[in-house]
């Protein structure tokens, strides 16, 4: 990896709050290289923490993170699976996703 590339995804996972010795590891620089190129990015002090919150309203999104995994879990098993009944039904549009049915993903 270039080190021109390497300094937008180190300003990414600093501003997602990974500490530096893993960014260091994952991009494979050191710490204290790492180190310079988060305070160069933020010379102005901390950054605001990112607008990520797992408490979402809108249905699509809760849906997709449980149904996909129950899906593969479901084929995983060859349709042996608890949630296999249920994610049949959530594809052919016979049940709606509702926080009651979120149980059986």
């Amino acid at each position: 990896m270039a080190a021109g590339s390497k300094a937008p995804m180190i300003t990414l996972f600093a501003g997602l709050g990974w500490t530096q010795e893993r960014t260091a590891r994952l991009t494979g620089m050191s710490q204290p290289a790492v180190s310079e190129r988060v305070a160069k990015a933020r010379p102005d002090g901390p950054a605001p923490p990112p607008d990520i919150t797992l408490d979402q309203h809108d249905a699509p999104w809760p849906e997709g993170r449980l149904r996909g995994p129950a899906e593969a879990i479901s084929a995983t098993l060859d349709g042996g699976a608890h949630c296999t009944h249920l994610t049949d039904a959530l594809g052919r549009g016979r049940k709606q996703f509702t926080p009651q049915n979120v149980d059986a993903l």
